[in-house]
Parts: C-alpha cells; structure tokens; sequence
C-alpha cells in the first residue's frame, strides 16, 4: 500500500487552491508538527498558486492506495 501525505494550501485573491503531494511521509504526524512546517512555508512565500503566494493551508491528509497487479 503507498501512502502520501496531502497538503491543500488556499489563496484568497483568486479563490484557488493548490494541492503538494509528499511521499513517504512520516508516520503519526500531528496536526501541529505540519502547520508548524507549512506556517514557515507560507511565510516564505514558498507555495504560488497562480501569480500568488498561499496564505493558508486549508487541509491536511494522508492518501492510502493499494495497487494489485493482474497476472
């Protein structure tokens, strides 16, 4: 099973949102470990969506997949 870590950043000038998959993330994050990350992220003017930069991070997931092979 592949597991991802989904992080859905928002912009208000345009109403928009931009989504960044991480792989293999950490297990058992906490809701406070990744906003501390995403808050210097957002500081920094390091997420654009579209000629913006994100001013929030809207939602936070893991995303599971299982992938079976047909023989």
């Amino acid at each position: 099973m592949a597991k991802v870590l989904k992080l859905v950043f928002s912009e208000d000038n345009n109403n928009k949102n931009r989504t960044i998959t991480l792989q293999n993330p950490v297990n058992g994050l906490t809701a406070e470990q990744v906003h501390g990350a995403t808050d210097k992220m957002i500081a920094k003017q390091a997420i654009m969506i579209g000629n913006y930069p994100a001013d929030a991070l809207e939602k936070m997931y893991y995303e599971e997949t299982i992938k079976t092979e047909i023989a």
